[in-house]
């Protein structure tokens, strides 16, 4: 395996042919632990590109004024000074505004200038590839998200990723079964990790979490109830994102390909427990979708 390290990102060259994996989100965060961090994507990718293929990491923060969002549309320069402007005077965790949408922030016109290079360069990478294009990304370990284990978004030919899903899922049935109480019990231990937090703050005034003050027993009542509707995991197709963010990049950047491309938003408990579950899943999509 060939490594090569640039500025904001690393490329991974197994020296065969083969798909392209892309991590977008696979850098450690500064200002949100746990929320915002790569949980195993940067290994699922690494792995993957090991049997055929590369591998194209992010190695800088999402965090827009110390680092730069892949995964979001490029800003004007007038954008990306707002930007900066609005993180610094406490506007961080907005979920909407041009500090939320747009792929960084800028202090002043140079810094502008360098994150617009790494950021052109790494997406040039995804648009010279001739090959298969997999986009590597976590999604939160969330009542909303189940049974969804991994949710498999195509961007061409959903008709073969929806029948190569339900394949998958005969193929996994036994394993993903008998994860399935590990997965209940590694929620149920979520929510103690919460309720620490909240004591720690009611009896001794230690702020433990970020951003809203969460609501542990709502959420543990919505996903028990879910569980008992739903008691299984699944690989499932576009059920839980629809791959708008990407479409649009992809139409930013001019990216068309006659090879599939597809994005697998895994399950944090996946990434962080069983990521080469997660790795053989992958590669299973990529073998049927080039023998279909």
């Amino acid at each position: 395996m060939d490594f090569l390290i640039k500025r904001g990102y690393i490329t991974l060259d197994s020296g065969k042919p083969g798909p392209l994996f892309v991590a977008p989100h696979a850098a450690p965060a500064y200002y949100k632990p746990g929320d915002h961090q790569d949980h195993n994507t940067h290994y699922i990718s690494y792995k993957l590109a090991t049997y055929g293929g590369k591998a194209l990491i992010s190695s800088l923060s999402r965090e827009r004024d110390i680092g730069i969002d892949f995964y979001r549309p490029y800003p004007s320069m007038k954008v990306a000074l707002k930007s900066y402007r609005m993180l610094k005077d406490g506007k961080r965790d907005k979920r909407r505004g041009p500090s939320r949408s747009f792929a960084w922030a800028a202090r002043n016109v140079t810094e502008h200038a360098i994150k617009m290079e790494i950021y052109t360069k790494f997406w040039n990478k995804v648009k010279k590839h001739d090959g298969p294009l997999v986009f590597v990304h976590r999604q939160f370990f969330n009542p909303i998200r189940h049974p969804s284990i991994m949710d498999v978004i195509p961007y061409d030919r959903k008709d073969a990723f929806i029948d190569i899903v339900a394949s998958l899922n005969e193929k996994y049935a036994d394993v993903l079964a008998k994860m399935f109480p590990v997965y209940k019990a590694g929620f149920e231990f979520k929510n103690l990790c919460v309720d620490f937090k909240e004591d720690m703050l009611d009896k001794h005034n230690l702020i433990l979490y970020h951003g809203k003050r969460p609501k542990p027993k709502r959420r543990r009542e919505k996903f028990r109830r879910v569980l008992k509707q739903i008691p299984e995991l699944k690989i499932t197709c576009m059920q839980n994102f629809r791959g708008v963010p990407m479409r649009r990049l992809m139409k930013q950047h001019g990216i068309e390909t006659s090879h599939p491309v597809f994005q697998a938003e895994i399950s944090e408990f996946l990434t962080r427990r069983f990521p080469d579950i997660a790795v053989y899943m992958i590669r299973d999509i990529l073998k049927k979708l080039k023998s279909s």
